[in-house]
């Protein structure tokens, strides 16, 4: 399986699958690029327009200004989904016990906070176990062959 790697702002890293990270960059971009709410459909990956206007109390015509303050959760931080705390439907428990530590968000509940420092150890253990992980370019990554200074500057994927 191939793994997307990012550092959270709450300096965490975290891992998702490289197809669902494109998808979240997909929404990303539309969140912050629309104008209108047909820009923002249109920008979006298939069928998640739908999802979103079926949770509102009304559709917005095409022509509507966008704010991405109006997506519901998204001024909770809660969409596009913070990909820290599914981390336990995707890794190993092997692995984020002996790479994690348990923490509680208030507004998400528990994760699993995994420090930078770990990088190396972590990415050869993941390759071990069969996965592959690569950066927002689709460049793959094994330990030591690459530095995380990069990364931890802040030039990884967002979440």
């Amino acid at each position: 399986m191939k793994l997307r790697y990012s550092v959270h702002p709450n300096g965490g890293l975290f891992f998702v699958e490289a197809k669902e990270a494109k998808r979240v960059e997909q929404i990303e971009k539309a969140l912050r690029v629309a104008g209108t709410w047909g820009d923002f459909r249109e920008l979006l990956p298939p069928g998640e327009y739908l999802r979103i206007v079926s949770s509102m109390t009304r559709k917005p015509a095409d022509d509507e200004a966008f704010n991405a303050n109006q997506v519901p959760g998204f001024s909770k931080g809660q969409y596009p989904p913070w990909h820290q705390s599914e981390m336990e439907n995707l890794l190993p428990m092997s692995i984020l016990q002996t790479y994690g530590q348990r923490k509680f968000s208030e507004d998400y509940g528990s994760y699993f906070h995994i420090s930078p420092s770990h990088w190396h150890k972590l990415v050869h253990d993941l390759s071990v176990l069969g996965f592959k992980v690569e950066d927002e370019k689709g460049n793959v990554w094994l330990a030591n062959t690459h530095d995380l200074a990069g990364l931890v500057q802040g030039n990884g994927t967002s979440h």
